[in-house]
């Protein structure tokens, strides 16, 4: 009896440390080894979105034009296609902020929450992506006349002249149909201005100074009646 007790007792002894030195299955895996993994993949995760952040924003600071689409043209703007490739962006940015808040949730806030840096990344992206298109203000030149004949604009912002008549136009500095080739103002729209056919578009930065800035609208033919309009430039929101 003694003997068999002490066998026994061996025998679990062994169990024991084999189990210890030859752990099956991945929850016998220290944890500390399976932390540092999270921790990696989610590093090299942020640093994939880090990687696509850097390259839109230089792409954007350096003006390549698959990411600022040039205003100047024809057609609408923006065109359906970079409208659709933005909202498609867009929604996809979204699933993967939300994929990072779900991936630190369920590793219970453990250690540094590193998924979180990705979801300013993503919203950087997509701020990116849709200033050059959706950051500026269109003015549609039309057969019956401007939707309004005064508009409101901040220091420097970007109006985009648009022709969607089947006239064309020239816009320029100046009132009742006539230019004034001194009047202070963007210097494209000084002397002969901007003429406009068709379906073509032109964009104007307006200057930092504050202050009204008059334009006038002359289409071709005597049979059109000139346009005036004013844009005023104030810095307070």
């Amino acid at each position: 009896m003694v003997s068999a007790c002490r066998n026994a007792g061996v025998n679990y002894s062994v169990t024991r440390l084999l189990s210890h030195r030859f752990p099956t299955g991945r929850s016998h895996l220290p944890s500390t080894v399976e932390g540092m993994d999270e921790a990696v993949f989610d590093r090299l995760v942020v640093a994939g979105i880090g990687g696509i952040f850097a390259v839109l924003l230089g792409a954007r600071l350096l003006g390549a034009e698959w990411v600022v689409p040039p205003e100047d043209g024809v057609g609408g703007f923006p065109s359906t296609g970079r409208a659709v490739l933005f909202w498609t962006v867009a929604v996809v940015a979204l699933v993967g902020m939300a994929a990072c808040l779900m991936r630190q949730l369920s590793r219970e806030w453990r250690g540094f929450p590193t998924m979180l840096l990705g979801i300013p990344l993503l919203f950087g992206s997509v701020l990116v992506l849709g200033e050059p298109i959706y950051n500026s203000h269109q003015l549609d030149l039309r057969a019956d006349g401007c939707t309004t004949d005064r508009y409101e604009l901040m220091p420097k912002n970007r109006v985009r002249l648009f022709n969607v008549s089947d006239t064309t136009y020239t816009v320029c500095l100046g009132r009742s149909g006539e230019c004034t080739p001194a009047a202070a103002g963007p210097a494209v729209l000084l002397s002969l201005g901007i003429t406009l056919p068709p379906n073509h578009r032109r964009a104007v930065t307006m200057p930092e100074q504050v202050g009204e800035y008059r334009l006038t609208i002359v289409g071709a033919g005597a049979s059109v009646t000139p346009q005036d309009l004013v844009i005023n430039i104030s810095d307070e929101e």
